[in-house]
């Protein structure tokens, strides 16, 4: 059995960082994460989200419990936050919808009385009743079905 050993170290030189290229910005968060805070940009933290949270990660390792705990309930009224927020939503959409099918059924019905009036009059026909208000004339024929 041969033994090698080397001794000395091996020295990369890196060119500058080239921020536009994703794999710059990991390897300037591996070797100064405290200067990549410094140089995001608002627009550079949302495109590359997955460095930035990496990055609040390393933040948090250091924190004593008492900043521990603050952190942790501050994530914790967010969750609750976004949670609330996406409730109401949907319950708003729902209530939309409800409120929209309501009103839709009214304007429905009215429409159709106005159709059934024009259409006991006699003075147009069916495919003017249709057009005049703004639709199909198999729902005008129905109704004259109806009369």
């Amino acid at each position: 059995m041969i033994k090698c050993q080397i001794q000395g170290y091996i020295y990369i030189e890196l060119g500058k960082f080239d921020l536009s290229n994703p794999k710059d910005h990991w390897l300037m968060y591996f070797t100064e994460p405290n200067a990549f805070d410094r140089c995001l940009t608002q627009e550079e933290r949302d495109r590359y989200n997955e460095v930035y949270e990496a990055m609040e990660e390393l933040k948090t390792k250091n924190f004593t419990p008492e900043q521990l705990l603050g952190y942790e309930l501050y994530i914790d009224g967010v969750r609750q936050y976004v949670t609330t927020m996406d409730l109401v939503r949907q319950e708003g959409i729902q209530e939309g919808l409800d409120k929209g099918k309501e009103e839709g059924l009214q304007e429905g019905l009215s429409t159709s009385l106005q159709i059934i009036e024009a259409l006991k009059k006699q003075e147009e026909t069916p495919e003017d009743i249709a057009l005049r208000f703004n639709t199909n004339i198999e729902i005008v024929l129905r109704l004259q079905s109806l009369i």
